[in-house]
């Protein structure tokens, strides 16, 4: 906090200091002088001002102003406020919508969001990606920002929404929504809707994805479930799961989900991906789709055995997911080698208890 208030105030006592020496004789010179000290002090009162409306947020002194309607709208305005930055990167941002709408306050819900895709963006490298999707789920809207980033360890992971540790304050410091506490300023927000927001991430270099959890009825909140509350918490904590789904939205809910159980995830979206996180790591348990586009699953799996034959690994368990429009799923993913098949829609804890299942009958 006190470097990015020094910086702008550094400058203005500079030129201030230039000015009152008489060392600026030039109208060019004194004109670029009180150019740079106005822009100084806007920076530092758009500082201020975040400063301010952070510190009313996550002491919960605001109130929302609910309206039911498209959040597309929201998430396009919020895409829009973001665009140039991730132009500057050369990041793409897909998004992946479908028709919803929640009682919402548009303006507190679009400013979650700059705050979640400004995250991203920073996240990110240039050339990387960042992914945004709108789902309704079980009485629940949902949207999820993910990245192809840095990623988190699971140490920072745990502590994801209580501010940047001092360490990255003092290399790093950042400007998003009040000084570094974005996520905190998002997470608030979500909580006076009555929502969740909830971030998981395979580790680093990994990327990392954000879900918001909203209720399409505005009375009933949704409660948080602590990762420990899990019955499969333990048997999957510090496992691998390399999780391969086109559908981006339904990819990022099995991933939370996962994560929430303790296990580490590779959540991908193609078999060439899925070849390239198998040869990053060893992976646990094998989640794939059925319906892949350019694959069939059965021979992704072959693929993937060959791969772990050649680097003398065990066969890790696999599981199927199959859509409701896929007939015979079950026999044909335990004719292609898979031990489970799941139908969809699948309730991530149902999949965590599955992958659990799965590892108690083969031990290693």
């Amino acid at each position: 906090m006190s470097h990015e208030l020094r910086t702008p105030l550094s400058a203005i006592l500079l030129w201030t200091t230039l000015i009152e020496e008489e060392k600026l004789e030039e109208r060019e010179q004194l004109q670029e002088a009180l150019a740079a000290i106005k822009h100084s002090a806007e920076e530092l009162q758009a500082l201020i001002d975040n400063l301010v409306e952070t510190t009313r947020i996550v002491s919960g002194r605001f109130t929302l102003q609910r309206t039911v309607g498209e959040i597309a709208t929201v998430v396009e305005a919020a895409i829009a406020q973001v665009q140039p930055a991730a132009q500057a990167k050369q990041i793409p941002l897909h998004r992946q919508i479908e028709p919803a709408s929640a009682p919402v306050d548009r303006a507190r819900l679009q400013q979650t969001l700059v705050l979640l895709l400004q995250n991203a963006i920073k996240a990110t490298p240039p050339g990387g990606r960042v992914e945004l999707s709108v789902g309704v789920h079980d009485e629940e809207m949902r949207i999820a920002v993910h990245d192809t980033g840095a990623g988190l360890t699971p140490e920072r992971l745990a502590r994801v929404f209580s501010g940047p540790p001092p360490s990255a304050q003092a290399k790093a410091p950042r400007t998003d929504a009040g000084l570094g506490y974005g996520l905190i300023v998002a997470q608030q927000l979500v909580r006076a809707h009555g929502g969740v927001l909830t971030a998981a991430s395979g580790g680093p270099g990994q990327g990392a994805t954000f879900t918001i959890r909203l209720p399409l009825d505005p009375t009933r909140a949704i409660t948080a479930v602590a990762p420990e509350a899990h019955g499969t918490a333990q048997t999957l904590h510090g496992r691998r799961v390399l999780l391969v789904v086109d559908d981006a939205e339904l990819r990022h809910h099995l991933a939370a989900g996962l994560h929430d159980a303790g296990a580490a995830v590779s959540a991908v979206d193609s078999a060439p991906a899925a070849a390239e996180a198998a040869e990053r790591q060893y992976h646990d348990v094998i989640v794939c789709d059925l319906a892949l586009p350019t694959i069939d699953a059965g021979e992704l799996l072959q693929d993937l055995r060959e791969h772990e034959v050649t680097h003398a690994r065990p066969h890790a368990p696999a599981l199927a997911l199959a859509h409701a429009d896929h007939a015979d799923a079950a026999s044909l993913a335990l004719k292609h080698g898979f031990m489970r098949c799941l139908q969809a829609p699948v309730d991530p804890a149902t999949l965590a208890a599955a992958a659990a299942a799965c590892l108690a009958a083969n031990p290693r």
